[in-house]
């Protein structure tokens, strides 16, 4: 049985604990990422287009109307920013892969007259919640990757934002919450270092 002493003394180890994981974990953005990062210092890009890659099925099961909500949220994101103009490339013929080659890019751009090309993915990874060491329930997260490439086809930006390294929930999160996270922490990401460049 504990005695008062020992419980106090625990009670101070596990605030001390709880506070200094706040400390740590506040100071970073752990599911953020830039994964690339051009050289050039001259990027003048202020008209942006947004295609939302093609999702494979399983995504479309999980979340179905994924294509027009992620180019809302993309949309309204860059949208609330002064520097750029954006437009919403939604007709089916221009779903391209996430890796699309340089003339398709410049082609986009040319008939839109785009400066920049925003290019969205999406995963839905399968993960479990653990409290403690007990399996607590399963869910999926939302891995979401922004690339932004030039009017001449050049990869400029690419980033990413995981839900599930990055973001905590007080309930399980349907996949639009996650979906809204996971591309404003991307888009996030996109627009600081964009204005860096």
């Amino acid at each position: 049985m504990f005695n008062i002493r020992q419980y106090s003394k625990l009670i101070k180890i596990l605030i001390i604990t709880f506070l200094i994981q706040i400390v740590l974990l506040g100071c970073t953005a752990y599911g953020t990422k830039t994964l690339f990062k051009t050289n050039q210092r001259e990027v003048k890009i202020s008209e942006i287009g947004i295609i939302v890659s093609q999702p494979d099925s399983v995504s479309l099961m999980i979340f179905p109307e994924l294509i027009e909500f992620m180019e809302n949220i993309l949309f309204n994101g860059i949208n609330g920013s002064d520097n750029f103009k954006v437009k919403v490339i939604s007709d089916s013929l221009n779903r391209i892969s996430f890796d699309p080659d340089k003339n398709t890019i410049r082609n986009i751009c040319m008939e839109d007259t785009l400066d920049g090309l925003l290019i969205s993915n999406l995963k839905f990874p399968y993960v479990k919640h653990y409290m403690y060491i007990e399996l607590f329930t399963q869910n999926y997260a939302t891995i979401v990757e922004l690339k932004l490439y030039d009017k001449k086809g050049n990869l400029i930006l690419q980033t990413s934002h995981n839900t599930y390294e990055g973001n905590s929930y007080p309930m399980l999160p349907g996949p639009g919450w996650t979906v809204k996270d996971g591309t404003y922490g991307a888009l996030d990401r996109l627009i600081d270092e964009l204005g860096k460049l």
